[in-house]
């Protein structure tokens, strides 16, 4: 059976499993919004979550870190809570810690980030079918060390996921994908957020680039704290787009015995030269236990950015250009990106069989070679995988 099939197999077997509990308790409705299906010749397979009617929207924690500035506007009040704002454009030379809680509709679907439409006349927010900030709350760094630790508490674990944003990501935004990126995957640690000072508008890409560098300082400060402060045993880390222009930046700044700590580094369709690259690897390599690249021809916003470059090819490439080289782990998503009308730029968030694949990266680091719905392909004498279709 191939990837595709098996998730709409398991798709089917969780909505049934769903419609047969009549009066679930609120631990059952946690556990019946995730399936995991079964093992294909002792492989793991893909995590796919369901809800029926009667299902309870899920309030994902997030603690963030960001030297946005915060906006004149913030310190309101809504029902729910406190919720800050902060500006878009370069940040400052500080950082601002804080906590937000966001909620997921029960009519959530994996890799949505389900937001008003005005196709569908929706002009406002709407927490039963929308992922909406209820909470956002700026702490100082002590509150915010023992929130931190009462969810190690909590979950029995001292172990972090940090979410670095792209290019043309507001705040809001950045906490939104935050949010739908942890409950899609269910990572049950410490689930953080570095927001960068993005401009949040298509037309600055040239200034989200300086941004996105000056930023690299102050993640190397955030992920000194996460190790150093509160002791974290496991760090992993996901970047997007531009905003592993940031990651790279700040893995220069830390010094190689913060590999003991850093494990899992994704780099989702990273806007970064090759050459530029291949050059600075050996100088971070040894700072994280495994690297591993997702890469797509299909990714619109990629081929926008080798235009701006007379065509030199990105690290975040596919297909025919797929980027490979020893120490890092490349998937070519080119044959499960298939969307029309957008950018393709968010495959890793939300396409299935790459949510799937990261779950598994996340979670349990299992090892490439165990994981389904790959297939080995070998080019310049080196091994990469591509999805099966």
């Amino acid at each position: 059976m191939n990837h595709a099939l098996l998730l709409r197999s398991v798709e089917a077997e969780g909505n049934a499993i769903a419609r047969s509990w009549k009066s679930p308790s609120a631990s059952a409705s946690r556990e019946r919004q995730l399936v995991v299906a079964h093992t294909i010749d002792g492989d793991v397979s893909a995590i796919v979550r369901v809800a029926d009617a009667t299902a309870t929207r899920g309030l994902v924690r997030v603690w963030f870190a960001t030297d946005r500035y915060p906006s004149v506007q913030t310190g309101k009040k809504k029902a729910e809570g406190r919720i800050e704002k902060f500006d878009d454009g370069r940040g400052s030379k500080t950082l601002s810690y804080g906590h937000a809680d966001v909620s997921i509709p029960a009519s959530h679907r994996v890799g949505k980030v389900e937001r008003p439409s005005i196709w569908k006349l929706e002009l406002r927010e709407d927490d039963t079918k929308h992922v909406v900030i209820k909470v956002c709350q700026v702490d100082e760094l002590s509150a915010w060390k023992q929130s931190a630790e009462q969810r190690f508490d909590e979950v029995g674990n001292r172990c972090a996921l940090v979410f670095i944003h792209g290019y043309n990501v507001g705040f809001d935004a950045a906490l939104h994908r935050t949010a739908q990126i942890g409950f899609d995957i269910d990572f049950d640690g410490l689930l953080t957020c570095f927001s960068w000072g993005s401009e949040n508008k298509v037309g600055r890409y040239l200034a989200d680039l300086d941004n996105a560098d000056q930023s690299a300082p102050r993640l190397a400060e955030f992920l000194r704290t996460l190790r150093i402060e509160l002791e974290i045993k496991s760090v992993h880390v996901i970047a997007h787009s531009m905003g592993n222009r940031v990651l790279l930046g700040a893995l220069k700044e830390l010094s190689p015995s913060y590999a003991s700590r850093l494990h899992e580094i994704v780099m989702a369709a990273p806007d970064v030269d090759c050459d530029a690259f291949q050059q600075s690897f050996p100088k971070i390599k040894k700072k994280a236990k495994r690297f591993t690249l997702y890469g797509s021809d299909k990714d619109k916003a990629l081929l926008f950015s080798k235009k701006l470059r007379a065509d030199y090819p990105r690290i975040g490439d596919g297909g025919e250009n797929v980027f490979v080289m020893a120490g890092v782990e490349t998937l070519d998503a080119s044959d499960v990106t298939t969307k029309v009308f957008d950018a393709s730029h968010g495959y890793a968030f939300d396409n299935r069989e790459v949510l799937s694949d990261l779950h598994y990266i996340i979670r349990t680091s299992t090892p490439i070679d165990k994981r389904s719905g790959l297939t080995r392909v070998e080019k310049n004498a080196l091994r990469y995988w591509k999805f099966c279709v």
